[in-house]
């Protein structure tokens, strides 16, 4: 008996992206409806977070549309859009979603990662995005935040570094602001 492989019928992020509620016809004029084909250089992967559930989902919507646009300003192909609902800033939550997404990438699947903001990618700092930035460099990969006009491998490693300890200070303001404020207040 052979087995036979077949293609996907569906884009395996579709019923994330209709989760977020976009609608079919918004996901086919962003061109994220049909089956992604193409080389690893013609694709690549984004990842949307929001770190708390009632955290509004228009913002990643917005954050879907800016992935897309950028996408189709730079003549490449989203495969799949990663989302999750994690926090970025604690090193034991594990974001199977973000693994996936640079899994993709180390593996040679595509050849980058987009992100909204620095900030969505992780509050962990350098020590974590400059391990990512290194990996991606050995294959030739580029990280990109849509937002901040960064691409890695356009000259954006340096404001990388400083926007992630920048996130990671926002996160550690985030989680204690009280004690932050009473520490500023005695001077």
């Amino acid at each position: 008996m052979t087995t036979t492989l077949t293609e996907p019928t569906v884009r395996a992020d579709r019923d994330a992206l209709l989760g977020l509620g976009l609608a079919p016809a918004q996901l086919a004029d962003l061109g994220l409806w049909e089956v992604v084909t193409g080389t690893p250089d013609e694709l690549r992967e984004g990842y949307v977070r929001r770190s708390r559930k009632q955290d509004d989902l228009t913002n990643l919507r917005s954050h879907v549309r800016d992935l897309a646009f950028w996408a189709r300003k730079e003549g490449v192909t989203l495969r799949h859009i990663w989302f999750e609902q994690q926090s970025a800033s604690k090193s034991w939550v594990r974001r199977t979603e973000f693994d996936g997404a640079c899994d993709a990438v180390l593996t040679g699947v595509s050849k980058g990662l987009a992100v909204w903001k620095t900030d969505r990618l992780s509050r962990e700092g350098i020590g974590k995005v400059g391990v990512l930035l290194d990996e991606f460099d050995k294959r030739g990969a580029s990280l990109v935040s849509v937002s901040e006009g960064l691409d890695s491998r356009k000259g954006g490693r340096l404001l990388f570094a400083i926007l992630s300890e920048r996130a990671r200070e926002e996160a550690a303001e985030i989680a204690f602001p009280r004690h932050r404020r009473d520490q500023r207040a005695q001077g």
